[in-house]
């Protein structure tokens, strides 16, 4: 279809317009009343998982190009910052109610909650340094460790900013945080013991 579409001269625009419409229809945040509907089932849940992709700018500054989003009873979610406000996001961030976890989230904070300091939250990579982990242990490599699971990696230097992202992309982004309720549980039990 998109051949057909390129032939025939439609725009990339217009391709991504389709496209985001046709492809992963459950995958992606739909619009700001959506992320709202999220964030209180967060709040609801008391806990969400979070995760962001970003590319560097000439300034070696973090450019937000995807959230991702995981909620206990809930599908992991995309989120794209070009389409959609983070208000909703940001105002979840200081709601001390809710446990946001993140691995190694020094990046991510700093993006989601720009102006002001974000409340409760759970840092993964932190939490596997208390438990005798080396200090800065790797996603992939602490799944590997605590869950016997081998993420691949491969997407993690792609180009986040490029519209539409391929579905190796959204299924890289959506593993990232899919795992993240076993890491946060299984590291909960060993900080307990």
């Amino acid at each position: 279809m998109v051949m057909w579409l390129l032939r025939y001269g439609i725009t990339r625009k217009l391709i991504y317009n389709i496209s985001k419409n046709v492809r992963n229809t459950g995958t992606y945040v739909r619009d700001a009343k959506h992320l709202e509907e999220l964030c209180c089932i967060a709040r609801q849940s008391g806990r969400i998982m979070l995760d962001t992709e970003f590319v560097m700018d000439r300034t070696q500054r973090p450019k937000l190009c995807l959230v991702q989003i995981g909620i206990d009873s809930e599908t992991p979610k995309l989120l794209d910052p070009f389409r959609i406000s983070l208000n909703a996001l940001q105002e979840l961030m200081i709601d001390g109610n809710v446990t946001k976890v993140f691995h190694d989230g020094s990046i991510d904070l700093p993006l989601l909650c720009p102006d002001a300091p974000p409340k409760n939250i759970f840092d993964t990579q932190i939490a596997a340094s208390i438990i005798g982990m080396y200090w800065q242990t790797g996603y992939a490599t602490l799944l590997k460790n605590l869950l016997g699971v081998k993420l691949d990696k491969a997407m993690q230097c792609s180009n986040w900013k490029a519209r539409p992202l391929s579905a190796s992309q959204e299924q890289y982004a959506l593993n990232d945080v899919i795992h993240l309720f076993d890491v946060h549980d299984a590291l909960q039990t060993r900080l307990k013991v």
